[in-house]
């Protein structure tokens, strides 16, 4: 950026509606280092809608531990509301006034009207000047005004709305008609929408005509300080708090005006233009009582869709409940396509926001229809899993639902144990023939088709996932190698490439890292082709966390991470999200020497984060390397022992064997940290072999096989 412009200042305001990808994006700038030219950035944000789990806060909390390595300085400026002095002084500056006495108490009944908010002090003022309550005296040649006026006049405006609304009121009927159309639109709007409006709805009583020379009334609103000019034929609103008072105008508020409105946009706009206005439009008509119809109801469905690309899960949620409320009560006869997509799409999202019981209503309402086949109530059984698996850590009940629908696709999956030598004679057979599969066939492979074929599929992953936490060595490679002998004969599924890179990480467990590498590479490059998120964040995950972290350095990991984070906070796949997150922030930063001090406060962020969507083992492992950083900083009464204000050892319980698997390892840390070396060796001898078969090649195995070294040898 700087090469073309310099000096450069990029000024980035309402921070607090950033998503990730957008905070991301400011993160590469910053971090550039071809910007050496001098560059600054001013971020602007509303302090009160910002709190420590926003991206805004993590990404902050980033930038400050990473400002000496790459050579920037950060500066907060805390911008709090005008005092009386600082009133004064700009109303002196208004009315051209060198005494302070003269406009004290004026300045103290405009703090006490506005706040000290500097927007709504110049509303204020404005709204002064237009009632004539502040005037020009030619005579004289100065302002004048009388306070007691003033003070008993403006008794009833007890906010800045009122105050805009009192000035709207004195506008032309086709300005304000204007205004309370614009009202209904997002913050920016486009000319041709509000024509489009114009033309087709009458407000009552307005004299305004289709023909009405929209842009002309713009311009005036823009002169009154109502709306300003952000592109061609683009204009915004100057505040949120202006379009909240058009938005009470007249009867623009009531339910059956926006849904006037949403319903002539619906039908009006152009494809393209829907696709832009969709929130705006579903909202709108969603205001109005309707009436259950098919059409409103797929219209929320593509609402909640373009949501969950966003990582809106809440309002993703909102669509789809608004969305089956509409649907007629013969649905299932009449719409079942639509009506399975609406409730799959409910229980994802539910889950997501860990509203458990509404998840189990939508659930049983579609498995409880007979005349669905196992392939429609895939969706369901799927979140169904994610619940059992990785919220409720009920992992036989898990591996049964998993092998019932399997068996219902045709596949039946072994439920006993099987001797070592059948489990290793079926690994190394899918060995030989993924390694005779060219490399090149997969740069452009061909895709699955067969529905029953990637929905079992679908299943042997999740089956492969329960059998890690659950070790069951059977199950892990049957499930695994299944995927691939599938992915060989019918094509590339979105799973294919997590697949490959899993038995990257199997290989990799043997002490065959080469050949593990060139599985993960091969998964990666089968990712690319199947373009799916939700699938993208596990590949990413398992090629860089356990097998790729033993052939490339640490800190090429770590943007794959973050990605994987990314793709799948915004698929829904928040169980990966977050293990990328952790592995991002917290486990690799640590492990590569970074400073304590930002790990641990994005430690207890994810941690939140974790908690908030009922991530229960994520949560757990997240708050034992949190308390293990406080105990390193000196910041906890124990050194040894994990016990503290994140996490206490004492009242500690879970059998689950990959929480169990961190346990010791950060037990083992501290042990050697803090110099209880016996303690760390019977700690090491205890654990035996047997932690491999739990982590597999986690990058955990290079944590513990470094820990058990020093701890026998010290």
């Amino acid at each position: 950026l700087t090469s073309h412009c310099s000096p450069l200042v990029l000024v980035l305001d309402d921070l607090q509606w950033a998503d990730l990808s957008s905070m991301e994006v400011i993160d590469s700038i910053i971090t550039d280092p071809q910007n050496l030219n001098p560059f600054m950035v001013i971020g602007c944000f509303r302090s009160n809608e910002v709190d420590e789990s926003h991206v805004l806060s993590m990404k902050t909390n980033d930038w400050s531990g990473k400002k000496e390595k790459h050579g920037f300085n950060m500066t907060d400026v805390e911008v709090g509301s005008f005092g009386v002095d600082s009133v004064n002084q700009i109303i002196m500056a208004m009315l051209s006034i060198d005494d302070a006495d003269v406009t004290q108490r004026l300045a103290k009944i405009c703090l006490k009207r506005t706040n000290g908010n500097p927007f709504f002090l110049i509303q204020f003022v404005t709204m002064l000047e237009e009632t004539e309550m502040l005037t020009f005296n030619l005579g004289l040649l100065k302002w004048v005004w009388d306070e007691e006026v003033i003070e008993n006049e403006t008794m009833s405006t007890s906010n800045v709305v009122d105050l805009l609304q009192a000035r709207m009121r004195k506008l032309p009927m086709n300005m304000q008609q204007l205004l309370q159309y614009a009202s209904c639109l997002e913050s920016a709007f486009k000319t041709s929408t509000l024509a489009i409006i114009l033309k087709n709805h009458a407000i009552s009583g307005s004299k305004t005509e289709p023909e009405e020379d929209v842009l002309a009334l713009l311009t005036k609103l823009v002169q009154g300080n109502y709306l300003e000019r952000c592109g061609v034929n683009v204009y915004r609103w100057v505040h949120d708090k202006v379009q909240e008072a058009a938005l009470s105008l007249g009867d623009v508020s009531t339910s059956l005006f926006q849904f006037e409105i949403g319903s002539i946009l619906y039908h009006s706009l152009e494809a393209r233009e829907l696709e832009e206005a969709l929130f705006v439009v579903v909202d709108l008509i969603s205001k109005g009582g309707l009436q259950r119809r098919s059409e409103f109801a797929e219209l929320n469905l593509r609402a909640a869709e373009k949501a969950r690309t966003m990582s809106a899960f809440r309002s993703a949620a909102a669509f789809s409940s608004k969305g089956i409320s509409l649907l007629p009560r013969d649905t299932w006869t009449t719409d079942r396509s639509l009506t399975l997509r609406l409730y799959s799409m409910g229980c994802e999202m539910e889950l997501a926001l860990g509203r458990h019981e509404v998840m189990e209503k939508y659930c049983s309402e579609v498995l409880s229809q007979p005349g669905l086949s196992t392939l429609e109530k895939l969706p369901i059984y799927f979140t169904k899993f994610q619940k059992l698996c990785t919220i409720d850590s009920k992992y036989e009940e898990t591996i049964d639902l998993c092998c019932d629908v399997l068996k219902e696709l045709g596949c039946r999956v072994p439920r006993g144990t099987s001797s070592p030598i059948k489990v290793m004679s079926l690994l190394f057979r899918t060995y030989r023939k993924a390694k005779k599969t060219p490399k090149a066939s997969f740069e452009t492979p061909r895709l699955m088709k067969d529905p029953t074929q990637k929905a079992i599929m679908g299943f042997l992953y999740r089956l492969y996932i329960t059998s890690i936490y659950n070790s069951s060595a059977l199950r892990i490679v049957f499930s695994l190698c299944h995927q691939i002998e599938l992915t060989l004969k019918y094509g590339a599924h979105d799973f294919s490439g997590s697949a490959y890179a899993m038995l990257g990480a199997v290989a990799a467990t043997l002490g065959d890292f080469e050949t593990g590498a060139y599985f993960a590479e091969m998964g990666l490059l089968i990712q690319q082709s199947v373009a799916s998120k939700y699938t993208e964040s596990l590949t990413l995950c398992s090629a860089y966390s356990s097998v790729l972290a033993w052939t490339k350095p640490w800190q090429s990991c770590l943007a794959p991470m973050l990605k994987g984070y990314v793709c799948g906070m915004s698929s829904g796949n928040v169980e990966m999200a977050l293990s990328s997150a952790m592995n991002y922030y917290c486990s690799f930063p640590y492990l590569m020497g970074k400073p304590l001090t930002s790990i641990e406060t994005h430690c207890g962020q994810l941690v939140s984060q974790a908690e908030e969507v009922k991530q229960s083992d994520t949560a757990i492992i997240g708050r034992m390397l949190w308390q293990s950083y406080l105990n390193y900083m000196g910041r906890s009464m124990e050194t040894v022992r994990l016990k503290g204000t994140a996490f206490d050892c004492d009242t500690f319980a879970s059998d689950v064997p990959l929480v169990g698997a961190w346990r010791q390892a950060i037990d083992s840390d501290l042990l050697l940290f803090f110099g209880e070396f016996e303690l760390a060796a019977e700690l090491a001898i205890q654990r035996g072999e047997g932690y491999k078969k739990v982590v597999l090649s986690w990058f955990l195995v290079m944590m513990e096989t470094f820990q058990r070294g020093v701890a026998l040898y010290a």
